[in-house]
């Protein structure tokens, strides 16, 4: 795949105030941390692994989920409901993290990962090659002139970039680019119902050899 616009947002960890003041306790000294869980694959794995860890080499802890989206996730965290967010993209909404930091109700851990980034991308084969039939297209800016090879099936006046998936922060980044880039014009956004779906549309494209752009 090769990109076309990249939203530079490193994931970053944080945790509750509440997880050093003390976590929830139950009875026989069981101590309770709680995990948001939001939709998307990594943040679940890295939620599993730390649940392992704590229940299988920490005496006296378990661990929970809260199942939410970006926003009541993040919120949980900053009213003590939550413990530990293990993957939060705080460029997404920056002022939010900064209340939080600056009123202690969050603590930021680090970085997840040392890199990871985001944005659109189209198949290679759509803008390399001798068979590349977008070899102009290098930025959403050149996304109007291609917008015929990216036809939306419900409405083939249009092309169809995939923005996102519901719930998640980063919509918002993708409706911004719609409007920044007047795309309303020549392209619908679709929005997939869990980061499983959006990558079958990408894979089914792409087992075709066909068109698609999206998050």
């Amino acid at each position: 795949m090769r990109k076309i616009v990249l939203f530079l947002m490193i994931p970053f960890i944080f945790i509750s105030m509440a997880l050093i003041t003390g976590c929830k306790q139950e009875k026989a000294s069981v101590t309770t941390i709680v995990f948001g869980d939001v939709s998307w694959d990594s943040v679940q794995v890295h939620n599993r692994i730390m649940a392992y860890i704590i229940e299988n080499g920490l005496d006296g802890y378990k661990a929970d989920f809260i199942i939410g989206d970006t926003m009541p996730i993040i919120n949980g965290v900053m009213q003590g409901d939550i413990d530990v967010d293990m993957e939060s993209w705080q460029s997404i909404v920056p002022e939010l993290y900064k209340k939080g930091i600056d009123t202690g109700t969050l603590i930021d851990l680090g970085k997840n990962m040392p890199d990871a980034p985001q944005g659109w991308w189209v198949p290679r084969y759509l803008v390399e090659g001798p068979n590349a039939k977008a070899p102009n297209l290098k930025s959403v800016s050149d996304l109007p002139q291609y917008a015929h090879l990216f036809k939306d099936p419900e409405d083939p006046s249009k092309g169809l970039i995939y923005g996102g998936v519901a719930g998640w922060g980063q919509l918002t980044t993708s409706e911004d680019y719609f409007d920044q880039y007047n795309l309303h014009d020549t392209f619908n956004m679709g929005i997939a119902g869990s980061g499983s779906a959006l990558a079958g549309t990408m894979v089914g494209a792409y087992k075709k050899g066909e068109a698609w752009c999206g998050y």
